[in-house]
Order: C-alpha cells, then structure tokens, then sequence
C-alpha cells in the first residue's frame, strides 16, 4: 500500500472547512438564522369618528410605504375591542413577539413603540 503525504496547508483548509460547517450547524440548532421578530401594529378606528379620519389618511401612508399595519373598525370587532381594552378611538395596538402588547393614542406613538422594543 503506497503511503500519501498530506501537507501542512491540506490539513489547515481540512480545518477551515470543518469549522466553518460545525458554525453553520451550530447557528442552525440554536436559531441565528431566523428571521428577527417584528412587531404587530393594530389599528382601531370608527367612520363616525373625525379624528380617525386625519389618522387613517397617515395609515394609509405608511402601508403605500411598505409598512404593516392591520386595520379594524371597532363597531365590527367588539371581542378584540374587549380584549385590548380600547376605551377611545383612534387607537392602536402594538404586539411584540413574544404577545405582549401596549396602546397608542396616535400614529407617532404607535411607531416609536414599535421601533423603541
């Protein structure tokens, strides 16, 4: 049987490569390459309401914009008005991954909540 020699550089990219796959594994098991959670923005409103009517136009905006924003009418929705306890509107609600959630009384607010967690 005919010996082969392995020279040093061999062996150092033989252990660039396990290492590199052994990261690749071990980010796969432990969840770094997920998708980083967002943030949900709910928002209620009312067709009787004036104030919501000047907040709906920014809404709209934002979402021409690409953002996400899930948009409810409160007299359609009372088990979610309930859930989240709106007392007045224009309101919006901000879920964090993990469910937790706040409310926000105007656009400007909804945003820095969401971006602030």
């Amino acid at each position: 049987m005919k010996r082969v020699s392995v020279t040093v550089t061999e062996h150092l990219i033989c252990l660039i490569i396990a290492a590199g796959m052994l990261a690749l594994v071990c980010s796969i098991l432990l969840g770094c390459q997920r998708p980083r959670p967002t943030y949900r923005i709910l928002y209620f409103s009312a067709p009787w309401c004036k104030m919501c009517k000047c907040e709906t136009e920014l809404v709209k905006a934002y979402k021409r914009e690409g953002g996400y924003i899930r948009t409810y009418n409160v007299d359609d929705v009372p088990d979610l008005v309930d859930h989240y306890r709106i007392d007045r509107v224009p309101c919006y609600v901000v879920i964090t991954p993990l469910g937790g959630w706040s409310r926000a009384y105007n656009f400007r607010h909804a945003l820095c909540l969401a971006r602030r967690k």
